[in-house]
């Protein structure tokens, strides 16, 4: 499941030779799989950028419940 939500985290081709994101991760394998750096600093960058091109409409109340 945590690298299905690293696919809507990072996007469709996400694959990577190593970590939580390897397309031949395996679970059973006894190591703690988790994101890599570059992997991280995508994921932030990406989150950044989304909340900077929402964070204008909330304040404004475009697409919210708000009179």
């Amino acid at each position: 499941m945590a690298q299905e939500i690293g696919h809507v985290l990072l996007g469709e081709s996400s694959h990577s030779a190593e970590g939580l994101m390897s397309a031949a991760w395996k679970p059973w394998d006894g190591r703690v799989q988790t994101f890599t750096p570059s992997q991280v600093q995508d994921i932030i960058r990406r989150f950044t950028a989304s909340v900077r091109q929402t964070a204008p409409l909330l304040r404004e109340g475009i697409g919210t419940d708000r009179s």
